[in-house]
């Protein structure tokens, strides 16, 4: 095995506030017990799906990599943590690595029924079923959207290039919850309104990447 993609999580803000501890054994530990495998085995290069959700609250928009982590769920807490052991392993093993900040992930077959960054699909599936979608908060928190074919490009090009480190991987730019939401309801010709819940206990307000970084794994962003 030359490469690793580690994508396996608990990836879901809701359910590590919900359950902590078994967020930290399927995120923290089972990545170290992986990286002890990778120096073992002399992986060449491990990339790291990490999350925005590491951020926090940061309000310094756009999000540099540089900023520090203020997590505010287990979930985010434990890729930051992640983030931490990839440094570590390069500079006390020499195992190379780049961890991947994923923003909000979107594109075809995304799974309805996740609680994490699948606002779209949901928006989708119930306006097809003639159900009126389900907003938490305002529906002004703004997000930074990325297709999924340029996470999978940002994936190869960060086993190809030399750089050790974080990188951003999202489109630099921001759309709140109530523009998407109308978007999409123009584009499947209905008025079915939204439906307004209370804020999701460790949802963050707002997210913006820097995405500069990206060209350290020569990806060039449109």
């Amino acid at each position: 095995i030359d490469y690793i993609f580690h994508l396996a999580a608990m990836a879901s803000v809701p359910l590590s506030v919900e359950n902590p501890i078994k967020c930290n054994e399927i995120n923290l530990n089972s990545t170290v017990k992986l990286l002890e495998s990778a120096v073992k085995h002399d992986v060449k290069k491990i990339v790291f799906s990490s999350s925005s959700a590491v951020y926090g609250e940061n309000k310094n928009m756009p999000l540099k990599e540089t900023e520090p982590p203020m997590p505010t769920s287990p979930y985010a807490a434990s890729k930051a943590s992640c983030e931490l052991y990839l440094k570590t392993y390069h500079e006390a093993y020499d195992l190379s690595y780049v961890s991947l900040r994923y923003f909000n992930v979107f594109g075809p077959r995304q799974d309805k029924n996740s609680q994490y960054a699948a606002v779209i699909p949901n928006f989708i599936s119930d306006l097809l079923e003639g159900i009126p979608p389900e907003i938490y908060g305002d529906g002004e928190q703004t997000r930074d959207f990325i297709y999924v074919k340029d996470v999978v490009k940002a994936n190869i090009k960060s086993c190809e290039c030399e750089y050790n480190g974080i990188v951003n991987v999202a489109s630099g730019k921001k759309i709140t919850i109530n523009k998407l939401y109308n978007i999409i309801k123009k584009t499947l010709g209905t008025d079915i309104e939204a439906k307004y819940l209370p804020e999701r206990q460790g949802d963050i307000k707002h997210s913006l990447a820097d995405v500069s970084e990206m060209k350290k794994i020569n990806y060039e962003v449109d």
